[in-house]
């Protein structure tokens, strides 16, 4: 299989600009052209952009933080799993600037209570660790409970039918003193009401076409 690396600018609402970088591979006949549009990546995939970073030139991302995503896939097996650990640590040892993993919520729970503690441990090589919400509020309350998040991503696309208890969620996660992070904002007034609820950072349609600032293959 063929893979690309794309990277999408997240744009910090109150700094006006962009301040990370999420780092996504995916097949070359996906291309996404907006991060709410990727699919949920593969274990090949996760591994992929962790060799992306660790192949890239010093400096590469200008001091932006840089987010990473880690699939059910490889959360679901412990081999898998424990090899993924040794990179990630090896690529924060590369990086210059804050990285976080965000974990997507298509894993079993099951399996993510006894992998749990092993996340945790990334913290001690100072890496953040966030939540991939793959689905709607539901799946948003189910998993927000099952580890102290960093950072939480929303998909507005999927929580527009439910507002209000969206809401409730961010000011929630504002209150907890954890970060939020939405996708799929389609115009300058869901911007404005976004920022009202304290998100941290937005992506989407209102920037434009497209939301990638760059993608090509992984080699």
């Amino acid at each position: 299989m063929s893979i690309s690396i794309s990277l999408f600018s997240l744009f910090g609402i109150k700094e006006q600009r962009t301040v990370a970088i999420a780092v996504t591979a995916q097949s070359d006949v996906k291309q996404p052209a907006h991060l709410s549009a990727c699919e949920d990546s593969t274990h090949l995939e996760d591994r992929a952009v962790l060799e992306y970073l660790k192949s890239s030139e010093h400096g590469w991302n200008k001091g932006l933080d840089v987010l990473i995503y880690v699939s059910g896939e490889t959360l679901d097996s412990p081999k898998k799993f424990e090899n993924w650990l040794v990179d990630v640590k090896k690529t924060q040892a590369l990086t210059t600037s804050q990285l976080t993993v965000m974990v997507q919520s298509s894993a079993d729970i099951e399996w993510f209570k006894r992998s749990s503690d092993q996340l945790e441990e990334l913290r001690q090589n100072q890496v953040k660790i966030g939540l991939d919400v793959r689905g709607d509020m539901e799946d948003a309350k189910c998993w927000r409970r099952r580890f102290p998040w960093d950072l939480v991503q929303l998909d507005l696309g999927k929580c527009r039918s439910d507002f209000s208890q969206f809401a409730v969620y961010t000011a929630g996660l504002h209150r907890d003193g954890i970060g939020s992070f939405i996708t799929d904002v389609h115009d300058r007034s869901e911007l404005i009401t976004i920022e009202q609820l304290y998100a941290g950072m937005a992506v989407g349609p209102v920037y434009g076409k497209t939301g990638c600032l760059w993608s090509g293959p992984l080699s």
